[in-house]
């Protein structure tokens, strides 16, 4: 499973398809491992350390609550929600703090306006994913031109893992419990001794 580390790489990837095209789901961040699910349900994933909840957006799929999380490296153009199911075309609700005056979803030929639904009062909107992409982005109060509704919204359905390998298989190594046991018979205190790199003493050394 992917790491948090993806979301470094994301708003550049998610500026870019407003500017010229769809973004791959590959450049979007994803969180750390699954929470425990049973099959055919949603599956969310858990926290990354660092993670902050959306402040305009809160999404539900197939009435389950997905966490929506705030991008904010080089502004917060995106917030993004991103889960697990085997669910092709999940029913989504976002509901937002805001009044809805205007709403697209992208890509626009999989989401005509008759089939996006905003509640009377105007703080929520409910489609269902098109079975043409797992992903899609919602753009609530602006667009591409103006750009006033930001963060938009980019959400990502992944396929179920499948495949996935008994960790207490006995050819299978847990590297996390691997890592423990190591350290506790080799500690690392000497590396975190070392000097840095242009210390005087290397310094002095090379001038010899």
């Amino acid at each position: 499973m992917k790491t948090g580390w993806l979301k470094r790489t994301a708003a550049l990837a998610m500026s870019a398809f407003i500017a010229v095209t769809m973004v791959p789901v590959s450049a979007l961040p994803v969180r750390a491992e699954e929470r425990t699910a049973e099959a055919g349900e949603i599956h969310t994933y858990a926290e990354t350390p660092g993670d902050a909840a959306s402040a305009k957006y809160t999404l539900t799929a197939d009435g389950t609550n997905i966490p929506v999380i705030k991008y904010e490296a080089k502004g917060n153009h995106f917030d993004v929600a991103r889960f697990a199911s085997d669910a092709k075309t999940p029913e989504y609700t976002v509901h937002v703090t805001e009044e809805i005056q205007t709403v697209k979803i992208y890509p626009e030929r999989y989401y005509p306006q008759e089939s996006i639904q905003v509640s009377e009062d105007k703080h929520s909107v409910t489609f269902r994913l098109s079975d043409q992409l797992p992903y899609c982005y919602v753009m609530i109060n602006g667009g591409p031109e103006d750009q006033a509704g930001k963060p938009y919204l980019a959400i990502i359905n992944d396929p179920i893992e499948t495949g996935k390998p008994d960790k207490n298989a006995a050819n299978v190594l847990n590297f996390q419990v691997f890592m423990t046991e190591y350290l506790k018979d080799h500690p690392n205190s000497e590396a975190e001794k070392a000097e840095e790199a242009g210390t005087s003493r290397q310094v002095e050394d090379h001038d010899r």
